[in-house]
């Protein structure tokens, strides 16, 4: 009996090690086995690529809008400012402009925005011109990011916005007297691609409807035309940026105009940074800032001298936590 139990207690070892041993075996097989799926799967699932940022500093390049929506939960404050023609017409001469200071005493404007980013893609925003005493409010959204590996080529924003003119002298106008004719839309999409650190180019097809056609000369209530925008930062606070709009239908007729043919506009001038703020200088010859007044009816001319100083100075805020 003794006999059989030593066998017994010698078996049940045998079978206990080689339990242990094909265990061992397998357990780290199975572990190599799941990390090795864990790092396929992890291979398979389709990173976050690290957008472009600052295509452009700021919501506006001089007069018209940029690609960017601002910041998470951000406020932007914008004052927008211009003085009067450095040169009235052709027939002013020297001595005269220099006695209104070029332009800078009287026939001045000045524009008001607020915009309101709420995640860095979607804004809204409004505006108050003295100008015509333009009202204006928007949508824009930040549709397509460009990305670092150029996998998106591209940043595009849309923008949708209306304008309602207001003043107290327009009651007794005719047509104007209806405030559905006082209304006006614009969309727009805006297409831009950063470079480098340095360049970035923008071009914006846009639709203007207003609904009264009543622009000295206007035959036409729609409006297509294009903006293509141009920023070089050649040092880490200071870029050069240039505007230029161009209509692409017939509009107007040149025979019922009194005075000058509308000519597109340009502008160009500095971008500066300072901190929180972004301060933009520049020349340019359209009067007023919103592309209602700017794009189809300017009639001021770079080859005469009507050409104006402006500047636009941002604030941004922040409103609440970020991440």
């Amino acid at each position: 009996m003794k006999g059989l139990k030593t066998i017994n207690s010698a078996m049940k070892k045998t079978i206990f090690f080689n339990i242990f041993s094909i265990f061992s075996a397998f357990v780290p097989t199975a572990l190599f086995a799941q990390e090795d799926l864990l790092k396929e799967m992890e291979s398979t699932i389709p990173k976050e690529k690290p957008f472009t940022l600052a295509t452009f500093k700021g919501t506006r390049l001089i007069n018209g809008h940029t690609v960017e929506a601002g910041g998470p939960k951000t406020l932007d404050f914008r004052i927008a400012h211009r003085f009067g023609n450095i040169k009235q017409n052709t027939k002013e001469n020297l001595q005269e402009s220099a006695d209104r200071l070029f332009g800078l005493d009287g026939g001045a404007t000045i524009t008001l925005s607020l915009d309101y980013s709420f995640n860095g893609k979607f804004a809204v925003g409004v505006a108050r011109n003295s100008y015509e005493k333009l009202y204006e409010g928007w949508l824009k959204y930040k549709l397509l990011s460009q990305t670092d590996d150029n996998a998106m080529p591209v940043t595009l924003t849309l923008l949708g916005k209306s304008g309602y003119l207001g003043g107290m002298s327009l009651q007794n106008q005719p047509g104007y007297n209806k405030n559905v004719n006082r209304l006006m839309y614009l969309g727009q999409a805006m297409v831009a691609k950063k470079f480098n650190e340095k360049l970035s180019v923008q071009l914006s097809p846009m639709f203007i409807h207003y609904n009264f056609a009543d622009r000295e000369g206007q035959t036409a209530n729609d409006l297509y035309a294009v903006m293509a925008s141009f920023r070089y930062k050649f040092t880490r606070s200071v870029a050069i940026t240039s505007e230029y709009s161009q209509v692409l239908n017939s509009y107007y007729d040149s025979k019922l105009l009194t005075g000058a043919s509308y000519v597109p506009t340009f502008s160009a001038g500095f971008d500066i940074e300072t901190g929180g703020h972004v301060f933009q200088v520049f020349v340019s010859n359209a009067v007023g800032m919103s592309e209602f007044q700017y794009i189809g009816f300017n009639n001021n001319d770079w080859g005469v001298g009507q050409i104006r100083l402006g500047f636009n100075v941002s604030r941004t805020f922040g409103m609440g936590k970020r991440k």
